[in-house]
């Protein structure tokens, strides 16, 4: 093997150790659920619920940017008798994973060059790279990557959208939730993308648009 084939093979297969292996790093996932029946085009108004007692900023913060995004999509934010609450439980700290082992085909074209002369490329009005292309061979090679544990900061938040019943009972209308893998330890460095991704879930899809003029159709 040539040395600007090691050296292209090197970069190469760095690059696919990057993408194939490492490509579940800052991903992130959304899942929702709704209440049966739940007439969310005759929501209008929404109230924020403050609960947690030990990370007060960090739940301050989450709560703004839910807000923004239900101002945007048309909804009104009041103190009190309210359409429905928000509320919002979160978490970040590191994740270790087992990453299985996996394998990759790399399939590497080699021309023939041997045979022809110049004569004949050029009776047959082709230029040698047109030839070498026509007359190559594909070799198949398969590289396996060992397993590793890997450990990232992971992120999760959850999202309430809530009915007071009575003093003790809620009805859950819609309940979101967004996590992310990645390297970052501070969760509001990430989570006005989490939000951004969540909130496009919200109104559901049997929602009438024109109460909601700015949602994503």
């Amino acid at each position: 093997m040539s040395v600007n084939r090691l050296f292209f093979s090197t970069i190469f297969f760095g690059a696919l150790w990057f993408l194939f292996i490492g490509c579940g790093s800052g991903k992130i996932n959304v899942h929702t659920e709704r209440a049966p029946q739940t007439g969310f085009g005759q929501l209008k108004t929404f109230g924020l619920v403050r609960l947690s007692a030990d990370q007060p900023k960090i739940e301050r913060e989450i709560l703004m940017m839910i807000r923004h995004r239900l101002e945007a999509q048309g909804l009104k934010y009041v103190n009190q008798q309210a359409d429905f609450l928000v509320a919002v439980k979160f978490y970040t700290g590191k994740l270790t994973e087992y990453v299985p082992p996996s394998s990759l085909t790399s399939r590497d074209f080699r021309p023939d060059r041997s045979g022809r002369r110049e004569n004949d490329l050029r009776r047959a009005g082709l230029r040698r790279t047109e030839t070498d292309r026509m007359r190559s061979e594909v070799h198949k090679t398969v590289h396996f990557f060992e397993g590793y544990v890997d450990t990232v900061m992971y992120q999760n938040i959850q999202v309430f959208f809530v009915r007071p019943v009575d003093r003790e009972s809620v009805d859950i209308l819609w309940h979101g939730e967004v996590d992310s893998r990645n390297n970052k330890d501070d969760i509001l460095t990430v989570a006005p993308k989490m939000i951004r991704e969540l909130m496009k879930e919200f109104p559901p899809e049997d929602t009438p648009v024109s109460r909601h003029p700015n949602r994503r159709q």
